[in-house]
Order: C-alpha cells, then sequence, then structure tokens
C-alpha cells in the first residue's frame, strides 16, 4: 500500500471528473483523479473496432440539443457535429409504417399534461387521466416513452417533467463525429497537461474524513488531501460500494431518493445495409431510415444515418433492462437478432450470416455504474439540493444525477456540475486549513 498527497482527490474519471480536474488544476491546485475502471471518460464508452474501421458507442452518443459546455469543449477539441436526419419508422401488426406521431393520440394528450400543476409520479398520471378504454394505445406509448428515452421507473417519475419535454420546443439532436471519444480524449489530456495524476484501475473503497482533511483508500494507494470530490455514478451511491467514515447519511438517503435508470445497449454490424434493400424490406424506403419502435424485446433501434455505417445500435431502457441484468453478451446479441428478425420479417439465419460484429454493453450489470443515467422524479430537486451541499467544506459530489434542469442525464449535466462543484471547491478553500504536504 503507497501513501499519495494532494490538495483535492476527484473519485471518478467520467465527464464531471474530468471537467472539475481541469478547472482546479487550472486554478493551480494539485488534483489526483481516482479511477475505478482501466479508462477515462465513464458512461462515455467507446470502443475502436480497428479490424472494420468503425467505432461503437456502448454509452452516450447523442448531443441532445444546443448544449454551451459541450459544445465549447467539442470545438476546442477539433470535433465536429452533425444534426441528426432521417425518417421514423414503427412496427405494427400490419407491418413497418412511417410513424407520424411520436406519441400516438398526441392531441388529446397534450392538453392533459399542460393541465398538470402539482407533481405526480407519471404511472399516477396515467391512470388517472388516461383511463377512457380509447386510451389504451396512449397509456402505452406514454409508459414506452418515459421508459425508453428516460430509462424512468414510472412509479417515481416526475410527470412535470414529462410534460415540460414533450410540451416543449423539439431540440436539434447532434451526433460527434469520432464519437464521444473525441472529448474523452481531449480533456483527460487537457488533465495530463496541467499536471493532473490519474490513476486508473483503482475503485475506491472508502473515504475517511474530518474537516480540511481527507484519506481515500483503494486496495492499492491511500490518497490525504484536503478536500475529496466524488462523481461516480448514482446507482454507484446508492449501492453504498463506498464507505464513508464518518457516514453522510442525509447525502446517501437523498441519493437513493433520486431516480437512476437501466439501460442495455447493443451495436451490431453487418455487412450490407440490409434496411436499406427495398427489395428484401417488401418495397419499403428505409434508406434514410433514423429511429425504428417496436413492440420486441429489444424494441428501439437506430442507424447512423446519414453516415453510411451499415451499424444498427438496439436499445432497452427502464425496468425491462433491470430485469435482464444478469443476461451476458450472447443472450443480449440472441435478443437482439430475434428482435431484428421479426421487426423486418427475415430470416434469422439471414441476420447471423450477414453479421459482421456485435458489442453489448448492459449498464446495470457493471459493477462500477449500476445503471446507466439518472431521470427526474418528484421532488427531486429537493434531494439534489442535500446532495450539493459539501459536508463541512471538505467532501463534495457532482454529476449528471445533481444538474436540475432538462439536460440531467446528458454528457452537458456531467460537465455543467463538475464545473460548478470545482468553483464552490475553489471558494470554500480558504475556510480550510492548509492543504497538507505544503
Amino acid at each position: 500500500m503507497t501513501n499519495a498527497q494532494f490538495d483535492i482527490v476527484i473519485v471518478g474519471a467520467g465527464a464531471a471528473g474530468l471537467m472539475a480536474a481541469i478547472e482546479l488544476s487550472n486554478a493551480g491546485k494539485r488534483v489526483a483523479v481516482v479511477e475505478a475502471t482501466g479508462r477515462t471518460g465513464g458512461r462515455m464508452l467507446c470502443v475502436p473496432d480497428k479490424e472494420n474501421g468503425t467505432l461503437v458507442q456502448l454509452g452516450a452518443e447523442f448531443v441532445h440539443g444546443d448544449l454551451p459546455l459541450t459544445q465549447l469543449l467539442l470545438q476546442q477539441a477539433g470535433a465536429t457535429t452533425h444534426q441528426i436526419e432521417g425518417s421514423i419508422w414503427q412496427r405494427k401488426e400490419t407491418g413497418l409504417q412511417p410513424q407520424e406521431d411520436f406519441i400516438e393520440g398526441y392531441d388529446i394528450l397534450e392538453p392533459k399534461l399542460k393541465a398538470v400543476t402539482t407533481d405526480l409520479p407519471v404511472q399516477e398520471f396515467i391512470q388517472q387521466q388516461l383511463a377512457e378504454p380509447q386510451c389504451a394505445n396512449m397509456r402505452q406509448a406514454v409508459q414506452d416513452y418515459a421508459e425508453g428515452y428516460y430509462a424512468a421507473d414510472t412509479s417515481r417519475s416526475s410527470t412535470l417533467a414529462l410534460a415540460e419535454e414533450l410540451t416543449g420546443d423539439d431540440q436539434p439532436q447532434y451526433r460527434i463525429e469520432g464519437g464521444y471519444l473525441q472529448l474523452t480524449q481531449y480533456m483527460e489530456a487537457q488533465c495530463r497537461e496541467k499536471g493532473v495524476q490519474l490513476f486508473l484501475g483503482q475503485p475506491v473503497e472508502q473515504i475517511n474524513w474530518q474537516r480540511g482533511s481527507v484519506s481515500v483508500t483503494t486496495d492499492k494507494t491511500v490518497f490525504q488531501c484536503s478536500q475529496v470530490l466524488v462523481t461516480v455514478s448514482l446507482g454507484v451511491l446508492q449501492s453504498g460500494s463506498i464507505q464513508f467514515v464518518p457516514q453522510l447519511q442525509q447525502h446517501m438517503m437523498a441519493a437513493k431518493a433520486l431516480g437512476y435508470g437501466h439501460v442495455v445497449k447493443i451495436n451490431l454490424l453487418f455487412r450490407q445495409a440490409f434496411w436499406k434493400n427495398s427489395t428484401l424490406i417488401h418495397e419499403k424506403y428505409l434508406a434514410d431510415l433514423q429511429f425504428l419502435f417496436s413492440d420486441e424485446r429489444i424494441p428501439t433501434w437506430w442507424s447512423q444515418h446519414p453516415m453510411t455505417t451499415n451499424i444498427l445500435t438496439g436499445w432497452l431502457g427502464g425496468p425491462k433492462a433491470l430485469s435482464l441484468q444478469h443476461a451476458v453478451h450472447d443472450e443480449l446479441l440472441q435478443m437482439a437478432l430475434s428482435s431484428l428478425a421479426k421487426i423486418f420479417d427475415l430470416e434469422p439465419a439471414y441476420l447471423w450470416q450477414d453479421l459482421l460484429g456485435a458489442w453489448s454493453h448492459n449498464w446495470s450489470a457493471d459493477p462500477f455504474f449500476h445503471g446507466a443515467y439518472s431521470y427526474e422524479v418528484v421532488d427531486g430537486a429537493t434531494h439534489q439540493k442535500t446532495l450539493q451541499q459539501p459536508a463541512e467544506h471538505t467532501v463534495y459530489f457532482a454529476g449528471e444525477a445533481l444538474h436540475h434542469g432538462p439536460e440531467l442525464g446528458t454528457v452537458e449535466a456531467a460537465l455543467q456540475s463538475g464545473r460548478q462543484a470545482a468553483a464552490a471547491m475553489l471558494s470554500a478553500g480558504n475556510e480550510l486549513p492548509a492543504a497538507m504536504g505544503k
């Protein structure tokens, strides 16, 4: 066991942790970033496939709107983005059909959502406001949307947040050329240039603290510092895998009260983009396919259009994803190909034969994340404020789950939270004893 001394230790090398490290090192702080996995990026998980010359994104993939900090960093990294375009399709009993409305019967749903003034769980809203027999399809559509897009449990998720999303203006969606790997590599390089020391493959087991003095313990190292910033996923906080001594009971209760969703994501690379073959797909024009929705085990799919790659990405979110947390890659692959075969009316053997590569990530099964991203719950802002309050100006928390607003659950939320936490730590620094080792 070795000992190391720093001004500040950051636990977690995802977007929030790297952002905070850059800000704190710019202010002259000696910073260590301690990361459980063997890489930086957190839930920005990108796997280069050198054999086929493609990049597989198993975590964050889209830029949801004109997000200032994300766009700024991407510009600094020299990365380019392009707006998502293309057609949206759905699989009905009668076959593939263009999807006209994101939620069927939206003209009926919209005034009901706008009438909500007191927050309640989405499931209660469905039961109370969509009880009529003619709303059966809409009930299922709203639940599918909340579970699929937000990865949410509708018994806990916020109706007011859902209403704000569904009744607000549509935001442009972007994809990054070269994926979020561009952002991860840039931020890691910035950290190293500024003298931040990265310690990878070291899960934090315990944080002992008192005002102005912290010990962060892994199985290899004991880090001594004056302040610690914990940026692990909400799932890790909820799991209790990091022990705080003394305990931070109010913070941990707040963490458990927030919503954290589950996702299974699978990427399939084919020899040919079979969905663009109108002869094969029964005269359907899917050459500009963007999203496709169905009721299959893996229900949601998207292409990389307008990029000319032969990758289809499958997605399952919410409680149904949690139910598969013990499923291994081969099971997920079988489910995915079976789903595609039914969606496109193809023989499974054809898809197996055409398959070049398959990658999956079961985020609920990952012990270093325990899930995918956060969603709004009723009274979530109160619990966020509790987590945002530092313990004795010494123990701080940051991450996408602590950001209040529609960006919750995104890389932008993590970046904003990391930057805000760094500013708070710097402003509080004068109230603490001198940094250890100086």
